[in-house]
């Protein structure tokens, strides 16, 4: 007996003329009594003389089916269904994974120029079921049943595997997560999905990111690394005022609380006391603590900020005013980071030595 019942029921179908009605009754019966162990959910009999292509198709792919067996004979071959892309459908799906297609060789008919020639046949169906005797019948009929069960239980504990790696991406809920997953599952029923999600969190992040900064740089990257950006017309807006506005007076450099901002007005500024005023505002920012000059928690979390936090948990304010102050743009700051973040992965450096490192290098140039 399994231990291990499945999260979802599961069930099959069994695509058939009206002529095969009793060869259908006793695979089914056959499957059951092989089944009778293992938990792979029912197999439903279908007529092909019932099948609308488009609709069964789409219900395939939103249910729970495991697999479809195909009593392949030459009405089966010659039906309605032959005048559509319906045979090439289901074997795009199972070469795909999404679904297990057997065919089980009734008569002897020939599939050569059809899709269903691609799909192996059994070991045990090497011979159509026509041909053989009847105690030849029902033992081939019983080899057929128990190679089948085995199928399905093998395509059940892939389903269970797809099944539990989704509820853990969404579980995460991070574009790691859900990145990772499409890498593994790439061809499952998730997939659209899970890259969708994965877009939405990355532009997410990167739009907090711009906004944690306010600068023109940010603002940028996150127009180009998005394809369809939601915020768009806000970040084109924000670097048209940015680039336009005018010197700030002493009491708005003040009320200042973004580095980022800081910066672009810092390359914009003209006159020397205007710089030499938000080189104090800097100072003055930088001497706090961290939560009063970022905005947002989760952008601390960040790959660039994160490591802005740690340069000032470590580095007094007076080092981080000189390290800030020698560059011109906050985002070449976050280049030279990232780039000294890899250098030190790859020596396998801790942050400590890794942080030394980046202020150093800095301090040099």
């Amino acid at each position: 007996m399994e231990n291990t019942r499945p999260h979802r029921r599961y069930h099959s179908y069994c695509l058939h003329t009206a002529a095969q009605q009793r060869l259908v009754q006793d695979l089914q019966a056959h499957i059951k009594h092989a089944a009778r162990e293992v938990t792979i959910g029912g197999l439903v009999a279908k007529p092909i003389e019932s099948i609308k292509s488009e609709v069964f198709l789409n219900r395939m792919k939103e249910s729970n089916t495991l697999a479809i067996l195909c009593l392949v004979s030459h009405e089966l071959l010659t039906s309605k269904l032959s005048f559509t892309n319906f045979w090439e459908q289901l074997v795009v799906a199972h070469r795909c994974k999404r679904i297990l297609v057997v065919p089980i060789v009734v008569d002897d008919c020939s599939r050569v120029g059809t899709p269903l020639e691609r799909l192996a046949l059994l070991d045990a169906n090497q011979v159509p079921l026509a041909e053989l005797s009847t105690t030849a019948y029902q033992s081939s009929l019983a080899k057929i049943a128990r190679a089948v069960v085995e199928l399905l239980r093998q395509q059940r504990d892939r389903r269970l595997q797809i099944d539990g790696d989704w509820e853990a991406a969404q579980e995460a809920h991070t574009a790691f997560a859900y990145e990772a997953f499409n890498a593994k599952h790439r061809w499952s029923k998730y997939a659209a999905m899970a890259k969708r999600r994965q877009v939405e969190l990355e532009e997410e992040k990167l739009w907090k990111e711009a906004e944690a900064f306010g600068a023109v740089p940010k603002y940028v990257e996150y127009l180009k690394r998005i394809a369809a950006p939601k915020h768009q017309e806000v970040a084109v807006q924000k670097i048209i005022a940015i680039e336009q506005a005018p010197n700030l007076s002493e009491e708005a450099i003040q009320e200042m609380v973004n580095i980022g901002e800081l910066f672009d007005f810092k390359r914009k500024a003209i006159d020397a006391q205007t710089k030499t005023q938000i080189n104090d505002r800097f100072y003055q920012l930088l001497s706090q603590p961290l939560e009063q000059w970022v905005r947002d928690e989760a952008v601390v979390q960040s790959e660039v900020n994160y490591l802005h936090f740690q340069l000032h948990q470590e580095c007094g304010p007076s080092e981080l005013y000189t390290f800030y102050g020698i560059e011109k743009f906050a985002f070449h700051l976050a280049d030279r980071l990232e780039g000294l973040k890899r250098k030190a992965a790859k020596r396998k450096a801790d942050l400590i030595s890794y942080l030394m490192l980046a202020l150093l290098s800095l301090l040099l140039v």
